[in-house]
């Protein structure tokens, strides 16, 4: 027994498996302490560095086995020969078997990783969401101070523009949700989920207290990748019926402190010279904002950021809001006004605000590239947070790839975009501009659990399944369509066109028939009441010209632009039909007639309706050239444009389809 033993650990030695388990045990523990480093560093889950701890542990008996049966020679990987003898391997060679144990351990743990993720998502260490302040107070009036902290503290990390910062609203959001669903929980639990849900690793959260006249703020700061306490400000205190001057000197305090832990670039860049806004310019600015996110009443939303930037006219944040207000009830005069009184002070603003009035201003001028290279470098210098915007701007410009990418990368589940659907509509559209109908249908498929009660989802549904040409399915959710709440901007009408045209434009031509013949019963349905606004017989108009009932659609067309002789869609109606009747020089006056318009705002709309009217004469190059003029004038590509009637004679043109292939 002695001398079995004794045999084996000569030959153990032999085998040189004392040098390997000695180089490994080194490697190991060299990995292991870069990992405890980095792993945090980079805002990685803690499981990271259990996973690489025990992926090491795992493989030093591997590695012995390797040492004991394996020789590395110049020759190769040899099995190690039973008795000793010259040439046997030499230490370096047995190390080399080490490394390469720790080496394959390494990678199984790189796979794990990569392959099954757990936990949340890796958090940004130089990222920073600042929470709402909460109210100790005891008094509801007291609530919007909070807020004004959070505004105010974020605006200042934002302008500096040396750290990554949450905007407020998407913070504010995710916060609500946190205590929605955290209930009562430690606040370091509910710190980490509010880091989870903006991609932040360092958070700032606080309180507020009464003391009789005054208002106490307690402020702190935590590494939420590490659940650590970073920082516990001194108590700050200011009249309660005044609180400006306190929420200044916690930000430049949060600022101090977030430098020693951050950028030290951060103490420099404390701007004294911003002041926070009266709280009466604030109280009038949160109830515009509480107009405008949360009933979606714009014009109401505007007279309180009037009211809030006359109270104080050195707090920009109203007019910054009411740029989106107008520019959503489309009064483009307005938003050219406001820009040019925001450029007076634009040095004074954050980044995201420079960037949406950036935006803005490219759209307004009719530049969608300008604003999709906007809103990339505001995607790659913000975060997250800007990809939505970042993906409606690549589809205008005809990049449904970069698109479906952007929205890909943004997490639907977390922060702002938790419960928008909108972005499951865009990542639909992105899809169908692609030619991919499944992954299109799966996409607002999903969008549509989440959404259950939105007609615009089933619209969007119905949209690919028409593509797909699933003529049942498109019939059963038009019967649901009509049991759903009404939603503006889409009717049952509407939905019926909707699978007319993708029926078309993906061959589906017996389908087509049938859902136009409903079409056609459905207006023969409706009263005379209904039909009288201009809105209704221009659906009527639409209808009748997809049936390619001409006649009864260009009396219709003449009636519409006898009421409205500035319409353009119902002049491009009317050019169209007389090319289409063989009227030549009827078309080609419509069409100088559209030329001649010289009116703001048009962003190419009369350009097109050029083109479809040359297009239905037959003069393909004109048209392709007039296709490009409008949208180099501003035109946006949708979805509508492959579905265009009026631009089938240029499918299979040559110039057409490379101006159709999407570019990203």
């Amino acid at each position: 027994m002695g001398s079995s033993l004794r045999s084996f650990l000569s030959e153990l030695k032999r085998r040189r498996v004392y040098r390997v388990a000695a180089v490994y045990a080194a490697v190991a523990f060299v990995i292991w302490q870069a990992a405890e480093i980095a792993v945090p560093a980079l805002g990685l889950p803690d499981w990271v560095l259990t996973a690489v701890v025990v992926a090491t542990l795992v493989g030093f008996p591997i590695a012995l086995i390797l040492g004991w049966a394996f020789d590395v020679t110049p020759e190769g990987v040899r099995v190690t020969e039973p008795v000793d003898r010259e040439g046997r391997p030499t230490g370096r060679r047995r190390a080399a078997v080490a490394l390469l144990g720790v080496g394959v351990m390494l990678a199984l743990a790189v796979g794990a990783v990569l392959l099954f993720p757990r936990g949340g998502p890796a958090l940004d260490r130089q990222r920073v969401a600042v929470s709402p302040f909460e109210n100790e107070t005891g008094r509801s009036a007291l609530d919007p101070v909070g807020r004004m902290a959070q505004d105010w503290i974020t605006g200042g990390l934002a302008r500096t523009g040396v750290v990554g910062v949450v905007p407020t609203s998407a913070a504010r959001e995710s916060f609500q949700y946190v205590a929605e669903q955290a209930g009562v929980v430690p606040d370091l639990d509910r710190v980490r989920s509010l880091g989870e849900e903006t991609g932040a690793g360092v958070i700032v959260w606080g309180s507020y207290y009464a003391e009789r006249d005054s208002l106490r703020f307690q402020v702190q700061i935590t590494d939420a990748a590490r659940r650590e306490l970073l920082s516990v400000l001194d108590p700050v205190s200011g009249p309660i019926d005044a609180p400006s001057e306190a929420i200044e000197v916690l930000r430049q305090r949060v600022m101090g402190a977030l430098a020693s832990h951050l950028n030290p670039r951060l103490d420099r860049l404390v701007d004294v010279s911003v002041r926070p806004p009266t709280f009466d310019a604030y109280l009038e600015y949160a109830e515009g904002m509480e107009l405008f996110h949360g009933r979606r009443d714009w014009r109401g939303s505007l007279t309180h950021f009037y009211r809030a930037a006359a109270l104080d006219t050195t707090f920009f944040a109203p007019l910054v809001a009411a740029l989106s207000a107008h520019y959503n009830l489309r009064e483009y005069a307005a938003v050219d006004s406001l820009l040019e009184v925001l450029d007076r002070s634009r040095e004074r603003l954050a980044p995201p605000d420079r960037f949406r009035m950036d935006g803005l201003r490219a759209q307004l001028r009719g530049d969608r590239e300008a604003a999709y290279r906007n809103a990339k470098e505001a995607a790659v210098a913000l975060g997250m947070t800007w990809d939505y915007t970042l993906a409606t701007a690549a589809l205008a410009v005809n990049r449904p790839g970069e698109a479906v990418e952007a929205l890909l990368r943004a997490n639907p589940d977390r922060g702002a975009l938790r419960g928008w659907a909108p972005y499951w509509r865009a990542l639909a559209v992105g899809y169908h501009a692609l030619g991919d109908h499944r992954r299109e249908l799966e996409a607002i498929r999903e969008g549509r659990r989440r959404h259950p009660e939105l007609r615009s989802m089933v619209w969007y549904e119905v949209q690919a399944l028409a593509a797909l040409g699933r003529v049942e399915e498109v019939s059963e959710r038009l019967e649901e369509f009509v049991t759903l709440p009404e939603q503006r901007g889409y009717s049952e009408i509407g939905l019926m066109r909707l699978a007319v045209y993708e029926y078309r434009a993906h061959g589906h031509a017996e389908a087509e028939r049938a859902m136009l013949a409903r079409a056609l019963g459905w207006y023969e349905a409706q009263s005379a009441e209904y039909m009288r606004p201009a809105g209704s017989r221009y659906g009527l108009l639409m209808t009748l010209y997809r049936a390619e009932r001409w006649e009864e659609a260009e009396v219709l067309a003449r009636e519409l632009v006898a009421e409205s002789p500035d319409n353009l869609s119902y002049l491009g109606y009317l050019g169209t039909l007389a090319a289409r009747r063989g009227d030549r020089e009827g078309a080609l006056e419509i069409s100088e007639q559209l030329a001649g318009l010289d009116r703001p705002y048009l962003y190419g709309s009369h350009t097109y309706q050029r083109a479809c009217i040359a297009a239905v004469l037959g003069d393909r190059e004109e048209a392709v050239r007039a296709l490009r003029e409008s949208f180099a004038q501003g035109r946006g590509y949708t979805t509508s444009l492959h579905r265009d009637i009026d631009l089938e004679p240029l499918r299979d043109y040559q110039p057409f389809q490379e101006f159709m292939r999407p570019k990203g």
